[in-house]
């Protein structure tokens, strides 16, 4: 029953972050109108902010 908690609180730890995220990305895209990243210190902060999400022991059942 543990495991069972664990996970959902893991799983609704990530979807608040994955909104959140989400969230941002579509008011940086709303302002700027901007449909693809050209910014490149924009585009490695979001992919080490995805790694960092990926490798987080925290989500480790975010993906069952």
């Amino acid at each position: 029953m543990e495991e069972d908690w664990t996970a959902t609180q893991s799983f609704m730890e990530f979807a608040e972050l994955t909104q959140d995220a989400t969230d941002r990305l579509n008011a940086l895209f709303a302002r700027s109108r901007i449909v693809e990243v050209t910014n490149p210190a924009l585009f490695e902060s979001l992919k080490r902010a995805i790694d960092t999400m990926v490798k987080d022991p925290r989500f480790k059942y975010a993906a069952y």
